[in-house]
């Protein structure tokens, strides 16, 4: 019994001196106001330009707010969540006085509409307001007309999300092939004269014609186009190879139906000029397989 003595009073020695650690390490709740001596709510800054749509998980989007701390400890300052988003931080006070803090945005704006919010700390409620924006498109540059044109360009223009693409056609890449399989029309565009998936971006109609020659007239590819692309657009992302990746793409099986039109054609300089019009299945991007109807039109002007 006499060893038993000693060693209870080391254990209730040990676990007193635990406990006084743990309060001294523990952190109580913050106090203060979001109010200036008179009542008022100090002014809030706003950074970042908010857009409908947008996503605000960027760090630069964020409001700073003042706070008059009367105790320090742990804090949370947040907002109400309003249009689909909202702002909140939390932390630990370390001293008293009139401080800064950074509120981090978090949502997606869902309308282009002046929002409010209001900003709780402690037992102060404070006010805000946010505008918000629609996103704005880049503008749709006019295509050039039809007897402007410069020879071995191309554009079109995608009404569905309003972008404008256009480039030129390489001759060498370019022919019209005639064989027991029928008569091959394939025009290439990349943006130097040379050929290779080595490029950022690529423009190609493929089609079978009825005839050996080109003739003017309106070819479907339902009917007439025998060709896997039909009419492809790829758009690289830098790694130097496109890898079977389509950012627009129409083929036969494509609906509703892709219209080709030859408006031209001069025998002698061996120039024709044509257009693309439909209903274009396109990629969201490299790393995303489903893709999405698109309505474009466009026109090519190219010398054999």
């Amino acid at each position: 019994m006499r060893r038993v003595l000693p060693l209870l009073t080391v254990f209730l020695v040990i676990l007193i001196a635990d406990n006084s650690c743990s309060r001294e390490y523990s952190f109580e709740k913050a106090a203060g106001t979001l109010k200036d001596s008179q009542d008022l709510c100090h002014p809030v800054e706003v950074s970042g330009h908010y857009q409908k749509g947008k996503s605000l998980a960027a760090d630069s989007f964020y409001v700073t707010v003042e706070v008059n701390v009367t105790k320090i400890g742990a804090y949370l300052i947040q907002t109400d969540v309003s249009n689909g988003f909202s702002f909140g931080t939390s932390g630990i006070f370390t001293k008293k006085g009139l401080q800064k803090v950074k509120l981090i945005a978090d949502g997606t704006p869902l309308s282009n509409i002046p929002t409010s919010f209001y900003c709780f700390f402690d037992s102060s409620v404070c006010s805000f307001n946010i505008t918000v924006s629609e996103i704005v498109l880049p503008p749709v540059l006019p295509p050039a007309a039809a007897d402007t044109m410069a020879i071995n360009t191309w554009w079109f223009r995608d009404s569905t999300d309003k972008t404008f693409h256009h480039g030129i056609i390489d001759p060498l890449s370019t022919w019209l092939k005639t064989g027991p399989n029928g008569n091959y029309l394939n025009i290439m565009g990349w943006p130097s004269v040379s050929t290779g998936f080595t490029y950022d971006t690529l423009f190609n109609v493929a089609m079978y014609l009825p005839n050996p020659s080109i003739d003017t007239g309106t070819y479907s590819i339902s009917s007439g186009v025998g060709a896997d692309h039909v009419f492809l657009y790829a758009n690289n992302t830098g790694n130097g190879q496109f890898s079977f990746f389509y950012y627009y793409h129409s083929t036969k099986y494509t609906t509703p139906d892709f219209i080709f039109r030859i408006l031209s054609y001069d025998s002698q300089t061996k120039t024709f000029k044509g257009t693309i019009n439909g209903t274009s299945d396109r990629r969201k991007d490299y790393s995303n397989g489903t893709t999405a109807p698109h309505k474009i039109s466009g026109m090519f002007y190219v010398k054999l």
